[in-house]
Parts: C-alpha cells; structure tokens; sequence
C-alpha cells in the first residue's frame, strides 16, 4: 500500500473508495507505522483525486486522533472537528499505542490539508471509530496472548491482568 500509484487502478471505476487499514508493530515505530500510514494515506488521496469517477473518500481514524489516551479520556471536555491528540513524535516513538495514536493524528490533519490544498473534486469522509473489532490481516501478523493488537490488546489490558493496567479505573 506504500507504493506511489498502489490504488489507482482500482480507483478508475470507483465512484466511492473506502479505506480502513493501518499497519501495527511491536518494534521500530517510526518507519513500521507512524511513516508508512502517512504514505498509505496520500495513496489513497492521490488515487481519487486522479480517478474522474470517485465522490466520496471515506477513510476509517480513530478518536485517539482527537485526544490523548489516558489524560484526556474521562474529563468531561466536549471534543470537536478543532481538537487533536496533542502527542509530540518524540512521544509517537516511545511504543506502540502512542505509535498508533500519532500515526492515525498526522495522516487525518496531513489529508485535511491535503484537501485544502490541492481541492480535489471528491469529498472526503473520516469516521472516528471509538473501536474495531476483527481478525487483522496484515501479512506477518503473529498475534499472541501478550501481543493481540488493537482492540484486543486493549481488552486484554483492561480485564486480562493480575493487577489492572491504566484503563481500569475509567471503566469501573
């Protein structure tokens, strides 16, 4: 997906692309999925600005683009179109939920601007999903009880643990 003109052929026909992949790992944040995301994104920008036929982009984000996990989750604050998950790449690189976080905050705010830029004749769509629950498919993936990634991951944090982790008291 990181290849320049990976979705142009599929998007000549299309007069709608949804996109809902990101890519995860346990290591090297920065080139394994804070970089790539962005690329992927543009991808997909670039496909339906060039097809003659698409619409509407959807593109699947994430809340965790609009605040900061766990200081900002249960403080009453009403979070709108204006507000962005404040996290630095400096702590974008530190593991993989900031990672994630970062990652799905920069590509949304870079496609905005893309929009704004290069004013593409589609409308393009961003569903913040609270949560995703699937099998992933990303090549390579070697989920375990330790590693189950995304939702899982985050389940497992929450009710899977001796002593619960920082999720647990926001869902008490």
């Amino acid at each position: 997906m990181t290849v320049p003109n990976a979705f142009h052929e599929s998007a000549k026909k299309a007069s709608a692309i949804i996109h809902a992949a990101t890519p995860l790992s346990y290591s090297n944040f920065l080139e394994e999925i804070i970089k790539p995301v962005s690329i992927i994104e543009e991808n997909v920008l670039d496909a339906a600005a060039a097809s003659p036929t698409v619409k509407r982009l959807i593109i699947t984000g994430s809340i965790v683009s609009t605040f900061k996990i766990p200081d900002e989750l249960a403080v009453g604050k009403t979070i709108s179109e204006k507000d962005w998950n404040s996290l630095t790449l400096e702590q974008g690189v530190e593991n993989v939920f900031n990672a994630y976080a970062y990652s799905k905050t920069i590509s949304e705010q870079e496609a905005w601007a893309y929009m704004e830029e290069k004013k593409p004749s589609f409308e393009l769509v961003y569903l913040l999903a609270p949560s995703i629950i699937g099998k992933s498919i990303q090549p390579g993936a070697k989920l375990n009880r330790q590693h189950l990634g995304g939702t899982g991951g985050f389940y497992r944090g929450l009710f899977d643990v001796e002593t619960p982790g920082w999720q647990f008291p926001y869902y008490m």
